[in-house]
């Protein structure tokens, strides 16, 4: 009885992974649109609100079942991503998937709804995980993705895209690529994400977001990064512009992709929270209250 009782409580606990994915990715464009971002206001060509919708309803559930079958080995994000460019040709929403992807994980690993034992147990995977699997994984994209790496400024990073055998783990591969917001916050345990997470909780108390509440999101991390995108495009300074603008609330032209990524796993942590609010986990054991 007393096994059936922690299967009941982890199939629980998957359950709630699941709906604060979907909902992060569904409502990570809802916002009014600071930057040139696909927006409640604005499409892509490529990319459009209602992708992120289906991405969100579709897909949510395919990303927690492999993060649950994850070992270490990175297969299973492999076999995630391949399954996205196949359902969808294009690069959508790569960088969120990877963050959300990490702390899915981490959250079923733990056994907990709490974000911070979320990122932890994250942070165990990017620890174990060999760097050869993501960059095996980013193969499977469109040369923009791979971009992420192969065009950061760092020249010791852009022979690996070609490379048979990548002796490092993920950790360090991250490390070094310190322009990119995504690569600097996962390798740092996602410390800003979470506290801006917590915040939007005190602001909303556990409330469905609005519009200006993910433009909030948006301007908090322009305020704190630049974005990568924007970066590897046009340079320092111009990320550096269009950061400023972002953070002070002005409209910007330019698609702010890295940062929107980390909207997403934002949204992932509040509504995580509201989920260990709602069904009373103790953050020791899990167990509910």
């Amino acid at each position: 009885m007393r096994q059936r009782g922690e299967l009941g409580k982890m199939t629980g606990l998957i359950e709630m992974v699941k709906r604060s994915v979907a909902l992060a990715m569904i409502l990570e464009p809802t916002g009014w649109g600071i930057a040139g971002n696909v927006s409640r206001s604005r499409d892509h060509p490529d990319k459009t609100i209602q992708d992120y919708i289906v991405l969100g309803y579709d897909f949510a559930e395919k990303l927690v079942e492999e993060a649950a079958k994850e070992d270490g080995s990175g297969y299973a994000l492999y076999y995630l991503i391949k399954e996205h460019m196949n359902k969808f040709g294009t690069n959508l929403a790569l960088g969120e998937i990877f963050l959300l992807y990490l702390n899915a994980y981490g959250s079923i690993k733990m056994g907990s709804l709490n974000p911070d034992r979320a990122a932890e147990g994250g942070s165990s995977l990017i620890y174990k995980m060999w760097a050869e699997s993501y960059i095996n994984s980013m193969r499977l994209c469109n040369l923009t993705f791979i971009g992420r790496f192969s065009f950061s400024g760092m020249p010791s990073l852009t022979p690996m895209i070609g490379s048979k055998s990548i002796k490092m783990r993920l950790i360090d591969l991250l490390r070094l690529n310190i322009f990119d917001p995504i690569s600097y916050e996962a390798a740092r345990g996602f410390p800003y994400t979470r506290s801006v997470a917590a915040e939007l909780k005190g602001k909303l108390q556990c409330g469905i977001p609005k519009s200006e509440d993910i433009d909030f999101i948006f301007r908090e991390l322009c305020c704190r990064y630049n974005d990568f995108l924007v970066y590897r495009k046009n340079g320092l300074d111009a990320s550096e512009i269009a950061r400023l603008k972002c953070c002070a609330g002005k409209k910007i032209s330019e698609s702010l992709g890295s940062i929107s990524d980390l909207v997403a796993l934002v949204l992932f942590y509040y509504f995580l929270s509201c989920e260990e609010r709602e069904e009373g986990y103790d953050e020791e054991n899990s167990e509910r209250l």
